[in-house]
């Protein structure tokens, strides 16, 4: 009787202790620590998708959830998958992909919340290997009102520092993030909201934003690398292919640009006429950067060459109506109009090509450098949102026609 109670005992011991193991499941660290960007040629954001199974959504068992996919030079379509410290893969996450900005040949930054505007959580991931980095306390990219709607939300120096526009309305400046020890700085006065700036290889800045203290005043401003600061006479500027500051000096009619010297003395020098009398930048215009060229086009179909070899500015000889979209590879530059009609352009003389005349109406598209493009659009034929490639020799093909709305975003990065 005793052998019988002693082996009953060991038995509930162990019948106690599988259950309580049972139980006690590990939970998982659904910390990003890196993503599956490698082989990826462009990356996308999409909502309720049917590009691939439903299994790993974000926020689990939501079907209007945005996700992240990949496309690879072979023309094929991935979702792109999350990996924690120990290299298991995430199967869920709280919170949504809601945009991509390629910042130079080693980076991209990847932000998630409820949209652009609404970003919680940021991250710094390495092209190479998909190491994620964390840049929440520095600030996420904030897109600024630019004369220039392709321009770089995120943009470098010659050191590899960062700079974007962060924080919160009405006080939105300009950060700069060291991507060695991922610390901003914000480098614009509290009761500046800035609007739009641009940075030279040095890391000068030309800035343009609005007083808090009084609203009406419109603040031009050069920030120097010693922190010191100059007044800019104009609110046209950009950053030319000699990666100094260029501005528009509409009184002489001229194009000028800005050289900071060791001792940090500004100099200004005339780099030429500006194209036409009394040029002007909108906040829809197009900038193209090409062949020692730089181009600047107008919705309006009006295309103007601002920086080139002979430091002679020109209008360029083009005829399209309503340019909608805009990019350019190491050869040609390409634009779209809102007619349905995509041309490319020789900028040495000027010359066009039509490579696609009412099939569809692109929503978004990028360039590769030997003159691929990427592209998602409507067909018009049968009302399809698609994802296509155009190779070099204009033939197109669909890489996907099961999408059912418009990408969020949509980012070359290699």
């Amino acid at each position: 009787m005793k052998k019988v109670w002693i082996i009953t005992l060991l038995l509930s011991f162990l019948i106690i202790g599988c259950s309580s193991s049972d139980s006690s499941t590990p939970s998982v660290d659904n910390t990003i620590a890196t993503m599956g960007i490698n082989n990826a040629e462009s990356l996308f954001i999409t909502e309720g998708s049917s590009l691939v199974p439903q299994s790993k959504l974000i926020q689990s068992g939501n079907e209007d959830a945005k996700r992240l996919f990949k496309i690879t030079p072979d023309g094929y379509i991935q979702e792109v998958t999350y990996y924690n410290e120990d290299g298991k893969e995430i199967e869920t996450i709280d919170e949504q992909p809601a945009a991509i900005y390629d910042v130079n040949s080693e980076y991209i930054i990847v932000g998630f919340g409820y949209n652009k505007s609404n970003i919680n959580n940021g991250y710094l991931v390495r092209k190479s290997d998909g190491a994620v980095f964390d840049i929440s306390n520095a600030g996420f990219p904030k897109e600024p009102m630019n004369y220039f709607k392709n321009v770089d939300v995120v943009k470098t120096d010659s050191t590899g520092n960062l700079y974007y526009r962060a924080g919160n309305w009405p006080s939105l400046g300009i950060t700069k993030l060291d991507t060695e020890n991922l610390t901003g700085t914000i480098l614009t006065p509290e009761h500046h909201n800035l609007e739009y700036f641009t940075v030279d290889a040095q890391g000068n800045i030309a800035y343009w934003a609005r007083d808090n203290n009084d609203t009406s005043n419109s603040v031009k401003r050069i920030i120097k690398t010693n922190g010191g600061m100059e007044f800019l006479d104009s609110r046209k500027f950009w950053r030319g292919l000699d990666n100094k500051i260029h501005y528009v000096d509409n009184d002489e009619n001229k194009i000028n640009r800005i050289l900071i010297n060791d001792s940090f003395e500004l100099e200004v020098e005339t780099y030429g006429s500006t194209p036409e009398n009394h040029f002007n930048l909108g906040f829809n215009d197009y900038k193209i950067e090409i062949d020692n060229r730089i181009i600047i086009a107008r919705p309006s179909g009006d295309i103007y060459e601002v920086y080139n070899n002979d430091a002679t500015p020109r209008k360029v000889n083009v005829t399209i109506s309503d340019i909608v979209l805009a990019d350019a590879s190491d050869n040609y530059y390409y634009l779209f109009g809102d007619n349905g009609k995509l041309i490319r352009v020789n900028p040495s003389n000027d010359s066009t090509t039509t490579l696609l005349d009412e099939e569809y109406d692109i929503y978004k598209m990028n360039v590769s450098s030997d003159d691929k493009i990427i592209f998602n659009a409507l067909k018009m034929e049968d009302g399809a949102t698609v994802i296509g490639e155009i190779d070099p020799s204009g033939d197109v093909n669909i890489i996907s026609d099961t999408l059912e709305q418009e990408v969020v975003s949509l980012e070359r990065i290699n």
